[in-house]
């Protein structure tokens, strides 16, 4: 006979339904809202520490915050360098972060 004991309750949903009925397991001191001042002064001076090319690049970043997972570095980086390409005046931001880094 069947043995519906050995059944999973989802084996018969295709992944799509499965991934939709389970919820996204809150991580303890992960921030999921705003980046707050705090943070992008980490998430700054953590691209002034590590090197782009260098392997664990978002995960190191992610560390160094604290407050942030690689996946939402990695997301915040590409705005971020979107932001950057279209403005002119990233240099003088970088100068203007350095000095407030030597005030700090």
């Amino acid at each position: 006979g069947l043995d519906c004991q050995s059944l999973q309750e989802d084996s018969f949903l295709i992944p799509s339904e499965k991934r939709s009925y389970k919820k996204k397991r809150k991580r303890a001191g992960i921030n999921e809202q705003k980046w707050s001042s705090k943070e992008e002064i980490l998430f700054l001076e953590a691209l002034h520490k590590f090197k782009k090319e260098e392997r664990g690049f978002y995960r190191r970043v992610a560390q160094y915050i604290k407050t942030r997972t690689a996946e939402q570095v990695k997301s915040h980086f590409q705005k971020f360098a979107e932001r950057q390409n279209k403005s002119s005046d990233f240099d003088n931001f970088l100068q203007k972060m350095k000095y407030f880094r030597l005030k700090a």
